[in-house]
């Protein structure tokens, strides 16, 4: 029976997978040749080979490296078959993607020259991966399969982790391919998922101790266990096998078993051993900045509840209290097990280095906020550009920051000359008609627009994942215990804010009776009925002026306050003037899915609807007609 079978040759044989297809072969009653690199404790390690069962009669091992193709020579003379399953490995960062390339393909065509040379080899089944075919840009509802390539472009642009491996892998499967089509030589290529299984020799292997990252506390490994396929080693080891010996197995391979969602894989680990620590990271963490937002705390709220773990950074002020008013933070629903709260300043960018670490995504949605005119419009744009580049360096050096979801606004696209008809998308971006034609938060609007430049360029020449979306208005109700200012411009007719009210038009002299008489009341979280359904309803107008003549001012104030500000009139030109409204849950909502989506890319400007004022009166009027809102048309 031995006879019979013949001898294959394995390359690579102390390695997880090649150990076990070296069993399998022995148990089969194939006679062995595997070959192992030299190195200092090699040569002890492989007693796990050597003690298998037939080993003794049926296994020899050769010594050879890749980076010396002439070395596979000796071992695969005399073999009908050789099972290629080394490839130069390098977590540690010590050679450049070039040098793994060239050693991979020379290595991997010198191994193939050597089954020509013998002339006894007559099918060679090669160990490709799944990373050859996943990486080309298609959306995650298309199939992948055996057809598919992995795309070096894309890798580069897009993948960050283990690049140099998914590359390495893709090239040298092709020039495997190539060569032996030119050749005649019968391959036959196989692209496993992620392996798991018991494995054979004294040490974890890389692959497995990546799989177990839950038991090992690796939490940097969560982005790629997110939903992974998998299939079990002694699977793979026996599919080489059976491709070996099926006459019409030809071309490529995908080899998986199931795909397992990570908090489906959290369940059965926890499950099956709970001696074991085992940390719940069925979405891992994933940092939220600048949580005492508005916007921020209503994104960490659903992180929370989609069961990230968030951390979240605010500014100490001697006199904000913020640290007093995180506690609408902490008391969030799942905050006391997964929200912590650092120390950051925008001014400050190396703050933001220790919040980061171990993250697998940021949320950057702080900017510099000065509505007071403390500062220039040059040391804001500073401050916000610095800032962000040094939160986006962080995130590089963190090494585990798989993609930042970055807050920008629809004011970076709003103003550039084009007429209130034209179309306005992610393409558009605003120009220097802010400073000529806009007066009011012009330095916002340049801030932004800088910002969100400066971030982009970054992030294309560094090679990090980064999305940006651009909300319109947004309203809805807030978490914290004070109104948030940007509400509260939104609110200028409730609160009495004459000097924005009066931008409108000529205002009437009973405003501020009006205003006391419709007081907004907030007793811990309740509002007034009115403005509870108005937050609700996505009515509050907050107008940009958009008349190309620069006289009308930026914004309207809250459209959906009109029920109840008695304003005398509106100019025609008024009438027209409608804003973009989004809900502050959706916005929220908006930015998790950015991060989760893989193929998310560039800018999404968010929006739910336009108001214009006079349907807004309809609506208000229509609903609410026991208040005396006035007459616009």
């Amino acid at each position: 029976m031995e006879m019979d079978k013949g001898r294959i040759c394995v390359t690579g044989g102390t390695g997880f997978l090649a150990s076990w297809i070296i069993k399998r072969l022995l148990e089969e009653g194939y006679f062995v040749n595997a070959t192992v690199r030299s190195q200092s404790h090699s040569v002890e390690d492989t007693s796990y080979l050597t003690n298998l069962p037939h080993a003794s009669a049926r296994l020899k091992i050769f010594d050879a490296d890749l980076s010396k193709p002439e070395t596979f020579e000796e071992p695969i003379k005399g073999c009908i078959g050789v099972f290629h399953v080394a490839h130069p490995m390098d977590f540690g960062g010590n050679n450049t993607e070039e040098v793994i390339i060239e050693k991979s393909i020379k290595g991997s065509l010198g191994i193939l020259q050597a089954c020509i040379d013998s002339k006894t080899a007559k099918k060679v089944v090669y160990t490709s991966s799944v990373t050859a075919v996943l990486f080309n840009g298609k959306k995650h509802t298309e199939v992948v399969d055996e057809e598919s390539w992995s795309d070096i472009d894309y890798i580069h642009t897009h993948i960050k982790f283990g690049a140099w491996y998914h590359i390495s892998k893709t090239l040298t499967e092709k020039a495997i391919i190539e060569f032996c089509e030119k050749e005649g030589l019968d391959v036959v290529t196989i692209l496993p998922t992620f392996i798991h299984g018991p494995f054979l020799g004294p040490r974890c292997p890389q692959s497995v101790r990546d799989v177990m990252a839950m038991i090992f506390g690796d939490t940097h490994m969560s982005p790629m266990l997110c939903r992974a396929p998998y299939v079990h080693v002694d699977d793979v080891a026996n599919a080489h096998i059976h491709l070996f010996e099926y006459p019409n197995a030809k071309g490529r391979y995908i080899c998986s078993k199931t795909e397992v969602p990570i908090e489906e894989l959290y369940k059965l680990l926890s499950t099956k051993y709970p001696e074991y620590n085992i940390p719940n990271i069925e979405k891992d963490m994933c940092n939220r900045r600048i949580g005492s937002g508005f916007l921020a705390s209503w994104i960490i709220k659903r992180l929370l509840e989609e069961g990230y773990s968030v951390n979240t950074t605010i500014r100490s002020q001697t006199n904000s209290g913020l640290v007093k008013d995180v506690s609408y933070l902490t008391n969030l629903p799942h905050a006391s097990e997964r929200l912590k709260i650092f120390d950051a300043d925008l001014s400050k960018p190396e703050t933001f280095e220790e919040p980061i670490k171990g993250c697998i995504g940021v949320f950057h949605v702080a900017h510099p906020m000065d509505f007071e005119g403390n500062f220039t419009e040059e040391l804001i744009v500073e401050e916000s550009i610095n800032g962000s580049l040094g939160i986006l360096q962080a995130c590089i050096d963190s090494k585990t920051v798989k993609k930042v979801v970055y807050t920008s606004s629809v004011s970076a696209v709003l103003f550039n000359r084009k007429k209130h008809t034209e179309v306005v998308d992610e393409e558009s971006w605003s120009d220097d008609y802010i400073r000529t034609h806009i007066k009011f938060g012009a330095w916002y609007h340049i801030s932004k627009t800088l910002t969100e430049k400066a971030i982009i360029v970054f992030s294309e020449i560094e090679g990090l994942d980064v999305v940006t979306i651009l909300p319109t208005f947004i309203h809805g109700p807030f978490l914290g215990p004070r109104c948030p200012h940007s509400v509260r411009d939104m609110m200028a007719m409730i609160f009495g804010k004459l000097s924005l009210v009066s931008l409108l038009s000529a205002y009437p002299a009973n405003v501020a009776q009006v205003v006391k008489a419709l007081a907004f009341q907030m007793e811990g979280q309740g509002f007034n009925p009115l403005w509870a359904h108005l937050m609700d309803i996505q009515v509050m107008e907050r107008i940009w002026a958009l008349s190309r003549i620069g006289v009308i001012r930026s914004w309207l104030s809250l459209a959906r306050k009109l029920k109840i500000a008695r304003w005398v009139s509106l100019t025609a030109v008024q009438k027209k003037l409608r804003a973009p409204y989004v809900h502050v849950d959706d916005v929220a909502n908006a930015h998790i899915h950015l991060f989760e989506y893989p193929n998310a890319k560039g800018r999404y400007i968010c929006s739910k609807t336009e108001v214009p004022i006079e349907e807004l009166y309809k609506l208000l009027s229509t609903k609410y007609p026991e208040y005396n809102i006035p007459n616009i048309e």
